[in-house]
């Protein structure tokens, strides 16, 4: 798989993506939220066109920060990209 990289500003208040690594990948990738809240999360992977190829995590979180791994294996070589929301907050 080619570059995997994270969508979104650290600094975003309630929701921050940390940057996604390895990148490249080509087995798995992981990919770090911090939430400032309990609050619902949804992450998914995209591709350059911005359509969803993968939701890695979707419902209710507690405050604080989740990992989660990518399967990159699953995903034909490219570029992606990781979206984290919650609430309005992307």
């Amino acid at each position: 798989v080619g570059t995997v990289s994270a969508e979104g500003a650290p600094d975003a208040g309630r929701l921050a993506l940390a940057r996604v690594a390895p990148s490249p990948a080509t087995d798995a990738a992981v990919a770090r939220v911090t939430l400032a809240d309990a609050a619902e999360l949804t992450l998914r992977v995209v591709d350059v066109r911005g359509r969803t190829v993968l939701t890695l995590a979707e419902g209710p979180r507690t405050a604080g920060s989740h990992t989660v791994t990518i399967p990159a294996a699953r995903l034909a070589p490219g570029t992606y990209f990781v979206v984290a929301e919650s609430g309005a907050e992307q």
